[in-house]
């Protein structure tokens, strides 16, 4: 059983190779790289030797396949992510700027991540934390939706 849990979006991060580039700008991107609050939060748990579970959504897709290569490398638990064939992973395009501010523009409307299920209770025991990144569930009206119906 893990000891670290979290619920949310997980998405890929594409940014530029410099900073201070604009998003309108042509340039060649970097990436993609397992991105959000969530997987970077248990990502970084499970790399600091914590057993670490996410639950969430991906699409059946290449950022998909980015994204759960990369978690389960480094040793999350992800048998809580649904991936669902024809459907998209989310994507967030960055930017950096020296100031330490970014710029974002999210491709994150009816994603899997909100089409995410709480696993079977038995799952989650005596976690010592459980991080639910509220704003990341609210992309989509769809997961609020579904949970007044189960």
């Amino acid at each position: 059983m893990s000891e670290i849990w979290t619920m949310g979006e997980i998405l890929v991060g594409i940014m530029w190779q410099k900073d201070e580039m604009q998003l309108y700008n042509t340039s060649e991107f970097l990436g993609s790289y397992p991105g959000s609050a969530p997987a970077i939060f248990i990502d970084t748990g499970a790399r600091l030797g914590h057993s670490s579970a996410i639950i969430g959504g991906d699409g059946a897709d290449d950022f998909g396949k980015c994204l759960l290569k990369q978690l389960k490398a480094d040793g999350v638990d992800c048998s809580n992510i649904i991936s669902i064939e024809g459907m998209s992973t989310a994507v967030a395009f960055i930017t950096y700027f020296k100031d330490g501010s970014k710029k974002f523009i999210y491709h994150a409307d009816n994603i899997p991540a909100v089409m995410a299920k709480s696993p079977n209770i038995s799952a989650i025991k005596n976690p010592k934390y459980f991080h639910i990144m509220e704003c990341s569930l609210m992309i989509n009206d769809n997961f609020y939706n579904k949970i007044d119906k189960e």
